[in-house]
């Protein structure tokens, strides 16, 4: 089954990291066939809680990269648009734990943020300190 959302264009030629955006759009996929099949509301709250743990794991291998690379000017930017989007799976369980179905919000939003932050802050890091 093809991966929702991965294409080629988005590999960043660091293996790893390549293989955790695939991970990550697993879950995306897993929450939009939950959606389309009318399982959302049943499905949504463990999906959000292994991608939310996932993308912490992913972000501390992010992170511990950077670390690595004393001149990445862009940095404090990039830690901020992974707190950001922490701080959204927060919000999007709270609205889940109040019984309001997020679900094909969350669908939305991950297809357009994986996307973005992988097009623009991943890559412009990974192409320029190449692993």
């Amino acid at each position: 089954m093809d991966r929702l959302g991965w294409s080629d264009k988005l590999s960043t030629g660091f293996a790893e990291i390549d293989e955790d955006h695939k991970t990550l759009f697993d879950y995306l996929h897993a929450l939009e066939v939950a959606v389309r099949d009318h399982k959302a509301s049943e499905m949504a709250k463990g999906i959000l809680g292994g991608l939310r743990d996932y993308a912490k794991y992913h972000f501390d291998r992010e992170e511990a990269i950077f670390t690595k690379h004393q001149g990445y000017k862009l940095m404090a930017f990039h830690l901020e648009q992974h707190r950001q989007f922490a701080a959204q799976m927060v919000k999007f369980e709270e609205q889940l734990s109040a019984d309001v179905d997020v679900s094909a919000e969350m669908v939305f939003y991950l297809s357009k943020w994986l996307v973005r932050h992988i097009m623009t802050e991943d890559k412009v890091f990974f192409d320029t300190y190449s692993p």
